[in-house]
């Protein structure tokens, strides 16, 4: 009785990561359109990092895609960018365990649901 619990509480974890990953890619490809019910999670994002160029045509473009990188914990799943709007996954970390297999598999149901336009790439893609 005491494994089935210990599933549930599994299942309950993926479900709310792979809410508050849907609550950020919203944010950021949609705006502050976005209700968040999700709090104190352990799903962020940061800027991948702004290099200080000579040239503005280098720096224009970086200002243009805002890449970011999506974490969950320690792990980085996602990486996305704007102009066009593209979504990269890291498939390393998103296929280490059942439990980021799934998370992959709802954000990925997500992903053709609501953010119909966004391109998907594929980091470390088998061949």
């Amino acid at each position: 009785m005491g494994t089935n619990n210990s599933v549930q509480q599994v299942d309950i974890g993926i479900q709310t990561i792979v809410m508050a990953i849907r609550e950020e890619l919203m944010s950021y490809f949609k705006g502050t359109c976005v209700q968040r019910l999700t709090t104190g999670s352990n799903v962020r994002m940061s800027t991948v990092g702004e290099h200080m160029e000579n040239y503005q045509y280098v720096r224009r473009q970086a200002q243009n895609e805002q890449a970011q990188i999506l974490w969950v914990g320690t792990a980085p799943i996602l990486t996305v960018k704007q102009a066009p709007d593209r979504i990269i996954f890291h498939l390393t970390v998103l296929n280490r365990s059942p439990q980021m297999r799934e998370i992959n598999k709802g954000v990925q149901k997500f992903i053709e649901q609501f953010l119909i336009g966004i391109e998907k790439e594929y980091e470390n893609a088998p061949k």
